[in-house]
């Protein structure tokens, strides 16, 4: 994937440094539709989970690089009807 630090959606690896991770990387891209909220999207490479092994581990890197993106899901109701939500609970000593 093409690009440099003056491209849209650019994947810059800079030459003269070594690319060992511990740098800048490529993070999620957000658009927001500050007049419908629903109509806001996100993209966030390489997927929505960070557990290797995991099916959704990698699969947004072709939507990314493709430049699409997803709905972000922001009322009470869609987020209600999803699947494979986790839930996070404090442990209580």
């Amino acid at each position: 994937m093409g690009g440099d630090g003056d491209t849209p959606n650019m994947a810059q690896v800079l030459p003269h440094q070594s690319f060992d991770g511990s740098g800048w990387g490529v993070s999620a891209r957000v658009v927001f539709d500050l007049q419908n909220r629903s109509n806001s999207k996100i993209i966030l490479p390489p997927g929505q989970s960070g557990r290797i092994g995991d099916d959704h581990y990698d699969d947004k890197v072709q939507m990314w690089m493709n430049g699409q993106y997803d709905f972000i899901v922001i009322d009470q109701e869609t987020i209600n009807g999803l699947q494979n939500v986790i839930h996070l609970l404090p442990k209580h000593n």
